[in-house]
């Protein structure tokens, strides 16, 4: 039977082989060029380009790290700049302050990009029912307790965190939309906008039919009216409120 000695170390082992795949994606995108061309408050020329910045957080994001801090351990790694196709690392108050800075503009150029990039790989969406394309938007909210980020604060769950959207396209679930809201904030806000361009998005990407999934969280006339006017199919769960449950199921039969 072979033996094997233990030894304790102070070295990090980190495995980023994954980020191959990963870089390789980023490649075939344009973010180099629409994220280098956003110019940043007092920032006129930056040593570390915008893209490096963006593309050493995926890096951390890929490997399920999502502090700030997390890039100092592949900052000296020749394999992690190689494989993410950038020259320069980003420290980590550099890395913090600069998605600050650039937030919503970085967030715009990504969200078309994440559009782009399904095209050019073109996926093959699976049906859920017939000729439909699931199309699934809900909120999940995130466990940021004993923070003090901005915007943290009490979800419906009962603990401190943040509670974004999220839309997912076809029974694989590929991310075509997110948006970013505090705790607190109830399934409805900013949903209409939310809904109409999730549903966009999925038209650009496949000619079937698309067919909306929420839960009763979104039980409104606006998203109903929205579903209507895309010309979508839609289930939403009934919020029931003070209704009768049986009064409802009997206007159901009746209009058919």
């Amino acid at each position: 039977m072979a033996k094997f000695k233990l030894e304790q170390s102070d070295e990090i082992l980190i495995t980023p082989t994954g980020l191959v795949t990963v870089g390789k994606l980023l490649s075939i995108t344009s973010l180099k060029e629409k994220l280098n061309k956003v110019k940043i408050p007092d920032i006129d020329e930056p040593l570390i380009k915008n893209h490096e910045v963006l593309y050493s957080y995926a890096g951390l994001l890929a490997q399920g790290k999502v502090s700030f801090d997390n890039i100092e351990e592949f900052r000296d790694l020749d394999s992690f700049t190689t494989t993410m196709g950038i020259n320069n690392c980003p420290a980590s108050p550099t890395l913090r302050q600069r998605l600050k800075k650039g937030g919503l503009d970085f967030i715009k150029i990504i969200k078309e990009e994440t559009v782009s990039l399904l095209k050019t790989v073109d996926p093959d969406f699976n049906t859920c029912y017939e000729n439909n394309v699931p199309l699934d938007l809900d909120d999940s909210p995130f466990d940021n307790s004993d923070t003090k980020k901005e915007g943290v604060n009490r979800t419906y769950k009962g603990f401190d965190g943040y509670c974004p959207s999220f839309a997912y396209l076809g029974k694989e679930g590929y991310l075509i939309n997110t948006k970013l809201k505090e705790g607190k904030a109830h399934s409805m806000r900013g949903a209409k906008e939310f809904l109409t361009q999730s549903i966009d998005n999925s038209k650009e990407l496949t000619d079937k039919d698309i067919l909306v999934r929420m839960d009763a969280g979104y039980d409104s006339k606006d998203i109903l009216k929205i579903c209507q006017e895309k010309k979508v199919n839609f289930i939403i769960k009934r919020n029931l409120r003070n209704n009768d449950k049986d009064e409802i199921i009997e206007k159901c039969h009746e209009k058919g």
